[in-house]
């Protein structure tokens, strides 16, 4: 696939993916605190509420990117592709 391609199928996903394993890491470490130490899981989404932000524009793109995977799975070489990808993923 050409990198327009990919940007389209995919927007700003791996964007979205970074930043959730760091507000997960944060969840995680709040609710191993003591519930003494717990001062409010509030805080957290505050902390993290500019990111929430790039969903906006994942699903803007939705659409567009849905409608390129169904001309794309018409296509051989990316049906090859999608069952490779599936038999790595499962294995």
């Amino acid at each position: 696939l050409s990198p327009r391609a990919i940007g389209t199928l995919f927007s700003n996903l791996d964007d979205i993916y970074a930043k959730c394993l760091n507000f997960l890491a944060d969840l995680e470490s709040y609710s191993s605190l003591p519930v003494s130490q717990k001062k409010g899981i509030g805080r957290i989404f505050l902390s993290h509420l500019s990111y929430f932000s790039l969903y906006r524009i994942f699903c803007r793109y939705q659409s567009i990117s849905m409608k390129s995977l169904r001309l794309l799975q018409t296509d051989p070489v990316f049906q090859d592709f999608l069952t490779s990808l599936q038999y790595t993923l499962y294995q």
